[in-house]
């Protein structure tokens, strides 16, 4: 007797509602300041651990596939790492040129936004969660669930410019020019992690990038 196979969209179903989880109750309740401060970052650093599970349970057999892929190709992931740090550092600084050429001046919120976690919650715990839980959330959500799997029903470029995009605007305080242009290099990261989750159908590389990226730069404000 054949074994039934799940649905071929069940995947897809489960994949947009943990996206939709995400942007509802983690970044629409962020964007609007609905809760106070106080009450809002600690909610958000449970709902960052929660949804960090939950994908890491829904595309397990992705990591799994992931870890395959290092032990099997450990050299050639080194690579994909190398080659992805180069291109995000290369493209965070063309993407960051018409703000500093148009308003030299401005200054990031994302360095206000640190300090505030650190301050309500604590420096330990600002550092996991912006250095690591963060990273690891958006990047099941964006390339994981948006790019990967996503390129199963349509286009794999367009998949990675949406989820590019979306990647973009989720980090957008304000939307003012300056705010915009100032968050454009995210833009430019996300097409570099989407085209590496594309390639390799690995999501430990982008996440590992990721987390490369901000790690080092949550450490910097706060020491």
């Amino acid at each position: 007797m054949e074994e039934r196979k799940a649905p071929a969209h069940k995947g897809l179903v489960l994949c947009a509602l943990y996206a939709g989880s995400y942007f509802i109750f983690y970044t629409l309740l962020k964007r609007f300041n609905i809760l106070p401060r106080k009450v809002l970052l600690p909610y958000q650093a449970i709902l960052l651990f929660l949804l960090a599970g939950i994908g890491l349970f829904l595309f397990r057999e992705d990591f799994k596939n992931g870890i395959r892929h290092w032990k099997e190709k450990t050299l050639r992931c080194f690579f994909w790492v190398i080659g992805g740090y180069i291109s995000e550092m290369l493209l965070l600084t063309i993407g960051s040129m018409p703000l500093y050429l148009l308003y030299p001046d401005y200054t990031s919120v994302n360095d206000n936004t640190v300090a505030a976690v650190a301050k309500v919650l604590s420096p330990v715990l600002a550092v996991l969660l912006i250095g690591v839980v963060g990273p690891l959330t958006e990047e099941l959500v964006m390339r994981v669930a948006m790019t990967h799997k996503a390129a199963e029903k349509i286009p794999a470029a367009l998949a990675i410019l949406i989820s590019s995009l979306c990647f973009m605007m989720i980090h957008v305080k304000a939307f003012t020019p300056q705010d915009l242009l100032a968050n454009i290099p995210m833009f430019c990261v996300g097409l570099v992690y989407g085209f590496i989750i594309y390639k390799t159908k690995d999501p430990t590389l982008p996440i590992l990038l990721h987390i490369m990226n901000n790690l080092p730069a949550v450490l910097g404000l706060l020491l």
